[in-house]
């Protein structure tokens, strides 16, 4: 027998580090991949179980599924195989979170943050359909909540232990025999008719209702009143059991676990956007593998039941984009400071930098300039600053030619210098910022 114990090495690169769990079907164990240098998950077979050939290909067909269906939402396969005593074991991916079933032991969630979860177990619903691999065990035990800060988490499915190939038709029971969870099943799992994708979708829209409104909508004491619920009762309303839901989620229910698979949602996608349009949300921006929620998850009220302190679904809200009126703001103070510049460097250049022309003076060669008159009064006289390219080339300011007849110094001023031509300006267009499936 197999011995599972802390440094135990169960493949020459991955080392078992300590038990996570134990339950019917086997343990799960944290380990160490020596070469990766990584932590994983190693799940064992029951020693029980190790020699039914049922359970042993149910293992390995959860394994080979998941392997094939290669969605970000669904649980990573690393690698599988059978230990030297004969023990099959599976090598997952380390997931950090927790599963909805946790979650929904704690609270009743919105009905946006569950549409957001419906989304993204569509997205996987989707990928292994297109596999033509239907999971038929469906719950919220199964559906696992990554841990993701500031934002609605990542939403990964697991155990593809009882899942069926529609392409060859291979499945793990025996033909007539209900596999999956009661609860969840649909009457042509519960009858032991042909289980197609539509199967799956039905136990999705189970899921919903009961994290919805905190019930099952087929839940009963006993399993067999459970079956008979399944197969005969009414189709119960969520907005019954809570009636803060629309009336359009009643809709949508009824649609979703038609008892007639035919009127079903007939596709994942279909179910997922039929969901948000049920909340008033007509853009989903669904797409295959999406790997961040599209939508805003509100956060429960305060004083709602028992939010769970260690990795709460936190709320995502839309991002912010800039209005126009703020892009007019910004673009009419980007035009003035640009102005104010242009202005500045024209009194500076006007004040530092000689004329293109001498300036006309109306006065007689030799009468004293007001310039003159005020430099007499200054005991150090200070030059007039010009630039380097210009001073040596300026004529003195006596040979500067007198351009009007002489007149009495009396009454004659000084006439302005003529203004420089303004310097070419380059033009500044405010920029907009661009807007950044199955």
């Amino acid at each position: 027998m197999f011995e599972q114990a802390p440094d135990v090495m169960i493949t020459p690169s991955i080392r078992l580090l300590k038990r996570l769990g134990k339950g019917g079907m086997g343990t799960v164990w944290l380990a160490e991949h020596e070469t990766l240098q990584a932590q994983v998950v190693v799940k064992f077979l029951a020693d029980r179980l190790s020699n039914d050939p049922t359970s042993r290909a149910r293992f390995s067909r959860e394994a080979s599924s998941a392997a094939r269906v290669r969605s970000p939402h669904v649980v990573q396969t690393l690698d599988h195989g059978v230990t030297d005593d004969g023990t099959p074991f599976i090598v997952l991916e380390l997931l950090e979170g927790h599963d909805l079933a946790v979650e929904l032991r704690n609270r009743i969630m919105d009905p946006h943050e569950v549409a957001h979860i419906v989304e993204h177990v569509c997205v996987a619903l989707s990928r292994a359909h297109e596999e033509q691999i239907v999971h038929r065990d469906i719950k919220p035990s199964n559906i696992f909540l990554c841990s993701s800060a500031g934002n609605a988490p990542f939403v990964k499915l697991l155990d593809f232990g009882v899942a069926k190939g529609l392409d060859d038709g291979t499945s793990v029971t025996t033909e007539g025999q209900a596999v999956g969870t009661l609860a969840y099943m649909s009457p042509e799992q519960i009858t032991g008719g042909e289980v197609t994708v539509l199967s799956d979708l039905w136990a999705v829209g189970v899921v919903a209702f009961g994290a919805m409104t905190g019930q099952l909508p087929f839940k009963r004491e006993t399993q067999s009143e459970t079956i008979a619920a399944i197969l005969g009762a009414p189709i119960p309303k969520p907005s019954d059991v809570a009636p803060e839901l629309p009336a359009t989620i009643d809709e949508w229910f009824a649609r979703a676990c038609n008892r007639t698979s035919q009127t079903r949602f007939q596709t994942p996608r279909e179910m997922s956007d039929a969901l948000w349009e049920a909340l008033g949300v007509t853009s989903t921006g669904y797409r295959r593998g999406a790997s961040q929620p599209q939508h805003p998850v509100p956060e429960p009220e305060t004083g709602s039941p028992a939010t769970i302190t260690t990795n709460p679904i936190e709320s995502q809200a839309k991002p912010l984009r800039p209005s126009r009126w703020l892009w007019a703001m910004l673009a009419t103070s980007v035009i003035a400071l640009v102005g104010a510049g242009i202005a500045l460097l024209v009194v500076t250049v006007g004040r530092s930098a000689p004329a293109d022309e001498p300036p006309v003076s109306a006065r007689p060669s030799g009468a004293p300039s007001d310039a003159d008159s005020s430099s007499s009064e200054s005991p150090t006289p200070t030059p007039a600053p010009s630039t380097p390219s210009s001073a040596s080339a300026a004529p003195p300011a006596s040979a500067i030619p007198s351009a009007a007849p002489s007149q009495p110094a009396a009454t004659t001023r000084s006439a302005p210098a003529a203004k420089p031509k303004p310097l070419p300006q380059k033009r500044r267009a405010v920029g907009q910022d661009d807007d950044l499936g199955f």
